[in-house]
């Protein structure tokens, strides 16, 4: 019975220990947010030019819009996805030139365990 409940506690303890709660946003985009509220940060953002900001309106799916502007430093373009004027999506592409995809996905190994998706161009948490 000790033996169980060693191992149970060897195994489950560091999971525990050692995990952290997933952010809800990027920096200080947070999900939830209206799109008045993100168009606003990306004027004071250093990550994204405010002047390149364009929303777009998908019909496909009434009441959704999707934002997007160009990067700055490491972020080669930002996509922000509403859907009834609250923020559900961020989807940013890197630019591989200045940060590389084994860099990335160490320290988000790190950060936040083993990707549940995982292959050469890739990874998903």
């Amino acid at each position: 019975m000790y033996k169980i409940f060693f191992a149970f506690f060897i195994l489950f303890l560091p999971f525990n220990l050692f995990s952290q709660k997933l952010s809800n946003g990027f920096k200080d985009f947070k999900l939830g947010m209206s799109k008045e509220q993100v168009s606003n940060l990306l004027k004071k953002s250093f990550d994204f030019d405010a002047k390149r900001e364009e929303i777009l309106s998908i019909r496909l799916e009434p009441d959704t819009e999707i934002i997007t502007a160009d990067g700055m430093g490491f972020i080669q373009i930002g996509y922000f996805h509403f859907n009834k004027d609250k923020l559900f999506q961020i989807f940013l592409k890197i630019d591989e030139k200045k940060i590389g995809y084994y860099l990335l996905l160490k320290n988000n190994t790190e950060r936040f365990g083993n990707p549940k998706r995982l292959d050469p161009k890739s990874a998903s948490w």
